[in-house]
């Protein structure tokens, strides 16, 4: 990994932390939303590999973006709509922090892509 890969990847989970304060996360959630790729990312940045390096790009972009689009939707009240059942098709009920919890990237970029159609 390049300096300037590891250097914006180091920022961007910085910046995921404090979305986490804001959403108010658990360390175990904040471990779950980040997923493992970005854990093993972050830890192992100077190995990772290019696979690795481009799902946990995925995953955080996908989490910024999560949370600048629910600043527009709800602004305050992000943490509190992450937690709440929700009746759209894609949550079937259950919370929005649940499908973002997910091993899988698709599931949280899946949430992103939510937001975007309700800020349309």
């Amino acid at each position: 990994m390049t300096d300037a890969t590891s250097h914006m990847l180091n920022a961007g989970l910085r910046t995921f932390r404090n979305i986490a304060r804001v959403w108010q996360l658990s360390d175990v959630e904040q471990y779950q939303v980040l997923g493992r790729t970005l854990i093993d990312a972050e830890f192992e940045a100077r190995t990772a590999s290019a696979t690795v390096l481009e799902q946990a790009t995925l995953r955080l972009s996908a989490l910024l973006g999560i949370y600048a689009a629910l600043e527009s939707l709800l602004p305050g009240r992000a943490a509190r709509w992450l937690r709440s059942p929700n009746s759209a098709p894609l949550f079937d009920g259950h919370p929005p922090l649940d499908l973002m919890r997910s091993s899988s990237t698709a599931d949280v970029i899946e949430v992103r892509r939510y937001l975007d159609w309700q800020l349309t």
